[in-house]
């Protein structure tokens, strides 16, 4: 059977961009800021079910700018 799943919005419109715009993350190192359980957490899984690799960052990260430069 075909499994639909519910996602938030913003996180699901941000994988749209990355395929629209032909972005692989396979295989990248990619930094999502923010851990919020609408936005942040759930692209941090999408990135991952997509084969990136993931930090996620938030307001308590030591070195913010290490991390995203």
């Amino acid at each position: 059977t075909d499994l639909k799943l519910l996602l938030p919005c913003t996180p699901k419109g941000v994988i749209n961009l990355l395929k629209f715009y032909g972005q692989e993350v396979e295989g990248k190192n990619i930094v999502v800021v923010g851990r919020s359980l609408i936005v942040g957490k759930p692209l941090a899984m999408l990135l991952t079910n997509l084969n990136a690799t993931v930090t996620l960052a938030h307001s308590r990260t030591r070195n913010l700018q290490e991390f995203t430069k």
